[in-house]
Order: C-alpha cells, then structure tokens, then sequence
C-alpha cells in the first residue's frame, strides 16, 4: 500500500494543477465575454447620446416652428432617452468593474497555478491580500498617469501649439512685403517656432510615456515599434528589434505590464548602461508570451539594485508589475558584461480563446 502512496500523491497534484488551469480559463473567458458586452453597451450609450444631442440641434440650433404636440412627443422621447442613458451608465459602471474583479482574480489563478507547479504550494490568504493591495496601487499609479497626460495634453501642450500657430500668422504677414523677408525679425520668429515645435514634441513624447493610448488601435507591437523609433535619438545606434507579425493575444492589463517593462528597460538602457547596442524581442509562444531587452552596456550587479530602493533602476516595480498579472520576470547582469530582462507572461490555450489573428483584425478595424 505505501508503495502506491507517490502515485497517487502525484495523481491528486496533477488533478490541482487541472482543476486551477480549468479554473483559469473559465474566468478567462467569462472577462472575454464581459469584455464584449461592455463594447455592445458602451456603443448603445453613444448612440442614445447621439440622438440627445440631435434633438438639442432640432430645438436650439434648427430653431423649427412652434409646434405643442410635436414639442410635447419630442419632451417624452427626450425623457425615454435620457432614463435609458442612466440605466445604460450604470450598466457601464457595473460591468467594467465586475471586469475589472474578474481580471484580477484571474491573474490570481494564474500566479497560484505557477506557484504550485514550481513548489507544490498555494497562495494563501495574506498571499491574495497582498496581491489585491499591488493591483490597487498599480491601478492608482496607473489613474494618476492619465490624469496628467490629460492635463498637459490641454494645457501646455495646446498653449504650445496655439502660439505656434500664432507665430506662423505673423511671419506670413510680414513676409508679405519682400524688403522684410530677410528682416532679422522674421528669422527670430523661424528659431522661436523651431525651438517651440522642439518643445512640443518632446511634450508629446512625455504624454506618450505616461498613457501609450495607442495600445488600444495598434497593439503592443506597433506601439514598441513607434515607441522606439520616438526615442532612436537617446539609444544606442545598433538597435536590433525581432517582433512578430501580429501582436500577442494578450489581455489589456498584461498587454500595458508587457509595454511598461520594455519602457522601463528601454529608459535604464539609455539612462545607465552606456551601450553600444540593444536588442528587443517580442516572441509568440504556444502558452506564453516572451519578452527579451538586452544590452551590451557596462551591466552591475542584481542584488546590489534588490538591497536599495527600486529609485533609478525601476527593477523592483517591473518584478511587482509581473506578478500582479501571473507573469514571471528575470534580470540577468554582471558588471562589464551587460543586461538582460526577461518577461514571460502566459497565455492561455484552453478551447475559447480567440486566436492571435482576430485580435490583429479586430485592431485592423477599429
């Protein structure tokens, strides 16, 4: 009989592992799901928004004819409309967060079936705490990255942009005459815009790191492919990238983790390493998705980062980012010998999940 015992020792850890991937994948499909409904509901919002707006064009802008009966119709298809919005709102404000639970919980799973299938051991309560308090803050740093990108976007951003606009206007007026077209006035008015649309753009770049909002259209390789070609200047001239040709199928939470990490490391290669060369690497694997940015620079030392605050480097933020989503992070260095990080974030391969390629043409159509 105890000879049967680490057979079915084995047996019940291989019927674990089972019971969480299945788990794991129903909750995966299940945000799939609330996903598309919150799509179908947020368009049903805009239309019943549209047509609000047409009725306020009919009475205020339109300015028809008195009419009580066609006005009191118009006052109860107003009043229809305007409850449907409510409740649509809260439809919304609803599914989003159920989402929003759904996603976190998933990523629990995921981090539990990995836990277990390298230790044999489960995440406990204070585990699943700690984790919910991550996700929380991560979401807040997150929040608080789009409100200032909103802020700069209409503020210094358009001032930016309105006085250049300003400043084209005069030079046109000026150059009108051709005795002033050489005016030493005219010329300063050329450096002041160049030095303003200098200005502008690196505004924009900021803007752009603080909410990649293009992740949403192209997908996380075309925004590494833009992000990088916006920041050529500040990397190394030899800049080697090996990305796929559709972008992984990848939920939106784990798709901006994957995007930050290969910021973070794009920002240490040029704020610390002094490299000469960079490779970044994108690759689709059948259960994960692996992500590769190395370099050649000067390197240091993993636990010398560890024992400091994660200030400067980020190292310890990108390893809270990869386990907040079931992801698994490593950084390989060594003084004089350069740096290596290393992101693998599952994917699901369970019936359900929809392939790479629609995610591609969905982004195509959008």
């Amino acid at each position: 009989m105890s000879e049967e015992l680490p057979e079915r020792l084995s047996a019940i850890l291989t019927e674990v592992d089972t019971v969480i991937g299945d788990a794991e994948a129903g909750i995966s499909a299940s945000g799939r799901d609330l996903s598309a409904l919150l799509e179908a509901l947020e368009e049903e919002r805009a239309q019943t928004n549209s047509a609000l707006e047409e009725i306020r064009l009919e009475r205020f802008v339109l300015e028809a004819e008195p009419d009580s009966e066609s006005d009191e119709q118009d006052d109860q298809h107003e009043l229809e409309l305007r409850q449907r919005e409510a409740k649509l709102a809260a439809s919304v404000g609803r599914v989003s967060s159920l989402q929003q639970q759904i996603g976190d919980f998933g990523h629990l799973l995921t981090a539990a079936r990995r836990q277990f299938g390298s230790d044999e051991e489960l995440p406990g309560v204070d585990d699943a705490k700690e984790m919910s308090l991550r996700q929380a803050m991560i979401r807040a740093k997150e929040e608080e990255r789009r409100r200032l990108s909103r802020e700069i976007h209409d503020g210094p951003a358009q001032v930016l942009a309105n006085a250049i606009i300003g400043l084209e206007f005069i030079e046109r007026s000026l150059r009108q005459a051709e005795s002033t077209a050489e005016a030493p006035a005219v010329n300063e008015i050329e450096r002041i815009k160049s030095s303003m649309r200098d200005g502008l753009s690196e505004i924009r770049r900021f803007i752009f790191d603080l909410r990649p909002s293009m992740l949403a259209q192209r997908g996380l390789v075309g925004t590494v492919e833009h992000y990088v070609n916006a920041y050529r200047s500040f990397l190394p001239d030899e800049i080697s990238l090996d990305l796929p040709t559709t972008s992984p199928d990848l939920s939106e939470e784990q798709e901006l983790t994957a995007f930050r990490v290969i910021q973070e490391s794009i920002q240490n290669v040029h704020r610390h390493s002094d490299a000469t060369k960079c490779w970044i690497a994108i690759e689709n694997a059948d259960q994960a998705t692996v992500i590769t940015v190395r370099d050649n620079g000067r390197g240091f030392s993993p636990d010398s980062v560890r024992v400091h605050s994660a200030g400067g480097s980020g190292i310890l933020g990108m390893q809270e980012r990869a386990e907040v989503i079931g992801a698994r992070l490593s950084l390989q260095s060594e003084p004089a010998k350069g740096s290596e990080i290393y992101l693998e974030i599952p994917v699901s391969t369970h019936a359900g999940t929809s392939s790479r390629e629609s995610v591609a043409e969905q982004r195509r159509t959008r």
